[in-house]
């Protein structure tokens, strides 16, 4: 986690969306869907740390784009409009969102958002990393290939 402290001092840049800290305090209110009377400290720990990460390293806020997808839509100022010319990027949303409307709804969105602000995506997710390279050569890379750049 030091190494991504200090590369703020050598020029990266990082930001988050709404979604994102979403995901995390919904780890750690995450009992419901475990069945278990307690959130597990391991979910809970992760979504600390993401928190804490976030409130040291975040550049700006970036607000989430407004798509009106259907049981998806609420107006609540965390969105901005959808830019003129961004069509390629509402492909990638649209590509990961039909993947799986349901649960991947906040991939989709998380995609959608860093493109439109020219951020790369640092992601596990294989599916996703592909679906956004594919579009965006290079825009999406997993965790172990950001550490390199650091």
């Amino acid at each position: 986690m030091q190494k991504v402290y200090a590369s703020k001092e050598k020029g990266f840049e990082y930001y988050f969306t709404e979604t994102q800290l979403e995901e995390s305090e919904n780890n750690i209110n995450s009992k419901e869907d475990t069945g278990m009377d307690v959130v597990s400290r391991e979910s809970a720990m992760r979504a600390i740390k993401m928190l804490k990460l976030v409130a040291n390293i975040q550049k700006k806020y970036v607000g989430r784009i407004a798509t009106l997808t259907p049981d998806r839509w609420i107006l609540d100022g965390t969105f901005e409009i959808l830019p003129e010319g961004e069509d390629k990027a509402f492909e990638v949303y649209t590509e990961i969102l039909n993947d799986n409307p349901k649960q991947h709804y906040n991939d989709a969105i998380i995609a959608l958002t860093g493109l439109v602000n020219g951020c790369t995506l640092v992601v596990n997710d294989g599916r996703f990393r592909r679906i956004v390279n594919k579009h965006f050569s290079g825009r999406a890379i997993d965790y172990n290939e950001f550490l390199t750049l650091l």
